[in-house]
């Protein structure tokens, strides 16, 4: 079978060539892939990295326990002898403790 074309593919097609048929088919993108892209990747990483740039407001914080934090404005991070450069701990001199909201207690 012979016949002319304008296009050599279309994005679904059917070549007849020799005697066979072969399809073509164009590479696509699920729609579920696009959705995440648009709405689920981008918005974040544009917050991430333009509009949220939250400056650090404590050097050093531990985890809270019992509605408190222990933190530190001051100090510097030593390595942890014998560890091989793996673990760290922070020395500094003010350490004080924070409730939930941020504000300083005792």
């Amino acid at each position: 079978m012979a016949f002319k074309r304008k296009y050599k593919f279309n994005i679904i097609d059917y070549l007849y060539y020799a005697g066979r048929i072969r399809r073509i088919h164009k590479w696509h993108m699920p729609l579920e892939t696009i959705f995440f892209a648009i709405f689920g990747y981008i918005p974040p990483f544009l917050i991430m990295r333009f509009l949220a740039q939250i400056k650090p407001r404590f050097a050093f914080g531990f985890p809270f326990e019992n509605g408190k934090a222990k933190v530190t404005d001051k100090g510097k991070m030593k390595k942890v002898p014998g560890s091989g450069g793996e673990y760290h701990y922070w020395e500094s001199d003010e350490w004080y403790y924070i409730d939930k909201k941020g504000n300083r207690t005792e």
